[in-house]
């Protein structure tokens, strides 16, 4: 009867294990893509002469809103989160340019992770 038991254990615990394995390499996958659009992203952050418009737009709203002056915000008949975002990053990194670039980095990188699973 003991030896029955050790079977059904060995079995279950295979079973957990293969189970564990197939969740892990299930990670892997967006994992390996947040990586690879992260490595593209800050390729393609950093080289010289590639300023996307609106993030113009977006650092000066960001700007606006460091300053208080909401009512010009306003103006530009569109809203979003990216402003809010870089201002409270602007915090940690005292360059506005710099610091909308990290966001966008981080964003877009982290965008694929979701679009993965909606695949």
């Amino acid at each position: 009867m003991t030896i029955s038991r050790k079977k059904v254990n060995t079995a279950t615990s295979m079973q957990a294990i293969q189970s564990d394995k197939k969740r892990f390499e299930g990670a892997m996958i967006p994992f390996i893509l947040f990586l690879a659009a992260l490595a593209l992203r800050l390729y393609s952050a950093f080289v010289p002469g590639i300023i996307v418009p609106d993030g113009i737009l977006y650092i000066n709203m960001a700007k606006m809103i460091d300053t208080g002056e909401w009512g010009k915000i306003t103006q530009y008949g569109f809203y979003s989160l990216s402003p809010f975002l870089i201002v409270i990053l602007h915090k940690v990194v005292p360059d506005w340019e710099l610091a909308a670039r990290i966001l966008s980095i981080l964003c877009g990188s982290l965008a694929v992770v979701p679009f993965y699973w909606i695949i």
